[in-house]
């Protein structure tokens, strides 16, 4: 059985919004490693029980019905886990990213005319030719 690496979290450490958001995924990532490990026990003791691995013995019925009555509250114990994975899943995938306050005006450009207008360069006229409609206040408007 293979165990979970945890990376070296000590109270000094200094993680990120995105680092915690990974981590909550791994944690239940982890988790549901650990549920898929309980349950190949649990098939193995059915199969124990059974007689279906090499070198066992079938048991009694009582004692088969004491394995059906322990795998099944343990299943039930599992799917109650699953169920809360499930909504921490949901909950760190919903997790809305900050959006922080404006940062500070930068400084102006250089001096001088635009180089490109809409990607043209060189004297440009602005017409429907070049994609640009001139605003004209002579034309009366029919709304």
């Amino acid at each position: 059985m293979s165990k979970p690496n945890l990376p070296n979290i000590t109270p000094t450490i200094s993680i990120s919004r995105d680092d915690v958001i990974n981590l909550l995924f791994s944690s239940i990532a982890m988790e549901e490693l650990g549920l898929a490990h309980i349950l190949n026990a649990e098939g193995e003791k059915i199969q124990y029980a059974v007689g279906t691995l090499p070198g066992t013995t079938p048991v009694t019925l009582a004692e088969l019905g004491q394995v059906s009555s322990s795998t099944q509250a343990m299943l039930k114990k599992i799917i109650r886990h699953e169920m809360m994975l499930q909504s921490k899943l949901q909950t760190a995938a919903d997790i809305r990213p900050v959006v922080g306050p404006a940062g500070p005006i930068g400084a102006p450009g250089a001096e001088g005319g635009a180089l490109s207008v809409n990607g043209l360069t060189g004297d440009v006229a602005l017409g429907v030719t070049a994609g640009i409609f001139p605003i004209s206040n002579d034309e009366p408007s029919t709304s």
